[in-house]
């Protein structure tokens, strides 16, 4: 199946989103060119990226606004250019990492669509990738502190601008980057290095892995190097990994990144500002049928949301009010733009990993379980890595839930919300409703402790089938969000039984030890505008889809049913809140109509 229209019609739509919203001030050089973001209210220092896209379409179509927009954003660019060759992030954000994804874009730009460009003008913009590289070069090394994402870029960028500029010590680099890069692949074939520190270990063995990054940012850098330099090892380490992440796309096309380091950023789709999974999936997919397929699905899912030519954070977003970052459009507009240029147009119709799951999957290396049953699919973790307090969920809670009919039905990212990297996230203006969408056990009172915040969890046994369903049962310590429990009585003490069926999941809390009241916090996804519907009793609630319905049964009345949102995932939801006493346990068995 030949998609290459169907491409070129999204790209277009976004690049001319981004048209849309540059400015033209010829007078001032500070905003002249420059692309203006309507949630953030501010010009994105990166959104220089987006030359590349807007080559391919201008030697594609002949037009000349999208030649002139990408003259226009180089020219812009020098406003974040440094005496060291450096870009700043943006203009209040010194960190100069992104410099590497700079060079990436621009090199494609010239190596397949130079043409475009006078003699004067092209000797100007190789001046400024090599002022760039060299900068690269000098700076990302194996002892660079950071983000394990930056090394792998390093190799993909080196290798690009070595062969362009026939520079050897760049293709050694290249080389050296990428053998450093190997030695973060988990036994199960999970890349990690997502972290502060990026070799961290935790003290149920686990290491900082962060499904979006990866499949959309590190895993796609070290495919491109590996074809570049032909360095059949690395291509085959690549492929195994891309293998092992794929069990993590759900089959809509959707990312499960819910236990990841770097969530903060996670929208379902991928991650806020990396590329999109195409540059690695997509681009294989001639040798691996299946991995065009997950390409393909994926930009199912930005189509979706993708309103006005501007690719909006979540599914949901356009839905609630909230206003899209620009920065999502021109990061997988670059990723496009490459399937495009490398001819990678042609889907195989297949069906993915995660249509087969089995049962059970354990995962050491994130102390994650992945339970599958009935066309439902669950992840339940109690991974122990930390990024920042209040991050990804942990506990033994269900993280994810996702059924073949409905789509997703729980989806956690982080616990709390915070603007990590201030410049890229945004704030609702909706603070009432802004909530986590993270199952939870919590105190009413006094400190706030909750089950999620729990490294030290631990499951009870392995996850075992017990008839036709899957059982798995996780115990732990209401805590605080620096892992300290409140002691004088307030053990906290807890315990969540999970059991799914093929006609649908059961989950129990059951507090064993608290002085005081707690609430369970039980969220569902769900769109506002279809509603929630109490059917008969009080305990019995349903949930409107387009495909099918949800229907959520308690052992009780729930103290509250509150409409809610969360950026992080970008869902609508439910947020139905039960309260719970010492030694109480409490049931509620999620099911769905079609």
């Amino acid at each position: 199946m030949n998609v290459e229209n169907e491409y070129m019609e999204l790209l277009k739509s976004w690049c001319d989103g981004l048209i849309g919203l540059q400015f033209k001030e010829e007078n001032n050089p500070r905003l002249d060119g420059g692309i203006f973001c309507p949630s953030c209210m501010m010009i994105h220092g990166r959104c220089h990226d987006a030359i590349y896209p807007m080559m391919v379409l201008a030697d594609r179509f002949n037009e000349e606004k999208y030649l002139t927009a990408a003259k226009r954003l180089f020219q812009w660019s020098e406003n974040l250019l440094c005496d060291d060759g450096s870009y700043y992030n943006d203009a209040q954000n010194d960190w100069a990492g992104i410099t590497v994804f700079s060079v990436i874009a621009l090199t494609h730009a010239l190596e397949f669509h130079a043409s475009l460009l006078s003699e004067q003008e092209k000797e100007l913009w190789e001046a400024r990738l090599y002022r760039t590289a060299e900068w690269v070069f000098q700076t990302i090394t194996p002892q660079f502190d950071v983000n394990i994402n930056y090394h792998a870029a390093c190799a993909e960028a080196m290798a690009l601008t070595g062969t362009y500029f026939q520079r050897e010590k760049y293709l050694r680099r290249s080389d050296e980057m990428a053998d450093f890069c190997m030695r973060y692949i988990s036994e199960e074939g999970l890349f990690f290095g997502e972290g502060k520190p990026r070799d961290d270990v935790s003290p149920k063995g686990c290491r900082p892995v962060d499904i979006g990054y990866n499949v959309e940012e590190s895993l796609a850098s070290l495919l491109a190097y590996g074809t570049i330099r032909k360095n059949e090892l690395v291509h085959a380490e690549v492929k195994r990994m891309l293998w092992a992440h794929l069990e993590f796309m759900n089959p809509d096309g959707g990312w499960d990144n819910t236990v990841g380091t770097r969530n903060y950023k996670w929208s379902y789709w991928g991650s806020r500002t990396s590329d999109g999974c195409q540059l690695a999936y997509g681009l294989l997919g001639d040798e691996e049928p299946i991995f065009s397929e997950a390409s393909y699905r994926n930009i199912q899912l930005y189509k979706q949301c993708t309103h006005d030519g501007l690719l909006y954070g979540g599914t949901d977003y356009y839905a609630h009010g909230e206003l899209p970052c620009v920065h999502h459009t021109f990061c997988k507009a670059k990723a496009l733009a490459l399937l495009l240029d490398s001819g990678a147009v042609n889907v195989t119709p297949s069906e993915l990993p995660s249509e087969h799951l089995v049962p059970i999957k354990y995962w050491p290396v994130i102390d994650t379980y992945r339970m599958a049953r009935g066309g439902f699919i669950a992840t339940v973790t109690a991974y122990d890595i930390e990024y920042k307090p209040g991050g990804h969920a942990s506990g033994g809670t269900m993280t994810m839930l996702w059924h073949r009919n409905v789509g997703m039905i729980m989806a956690s990212s982080t616990v709390e919300y915070a603007l990590i990297e201030p410049t890229n996230g945004q704030l609702s203006l909706k603070k009432s409703g802004h909530r986590p969408m993270t199952m939870r056990l919590e105190t009413c009172g006094g400190p706030y402790l909750s089950s999620a915040y729990d490294y030290r969890a631990v499951f009870k046994h392995d996850a075992a089938m017990s008839g036709m369903a899957v059982c798995l049962e996780a115990s732990g310590h209401l805590t605080d969000r620096l892992q300290k429990a409140v002691s004088s009585g307030r053990d906290g003490a807890y315990r969540f039984c999970y059991r799914m069926e093929e006609s649908g999941v059961m989950i129990r809390a059951v507090v064993e030890e608290c002085a005081e009241m707690v609430r369970w916090v039980i969220p569902l996804v769900g769109k506002h505008e279809g509603g929630l519907e109490c059917l008969t009793g009080k305990n019995r609630f349903r949930i409107c889809g387009e495909c099918g319905h949800v229907i959520l049964e308690l052992d009780r009345e729930p103290e509250e049913v509150n409409p809610i949102f969360f950026l992080n995932g970008g869902f609508e939801g439910w947020e139905v809140v039960l309260c719970m006493e010492k030694g109480e346990a409490g049931r509620c068995w999620i099911r769905v109509e079609t």
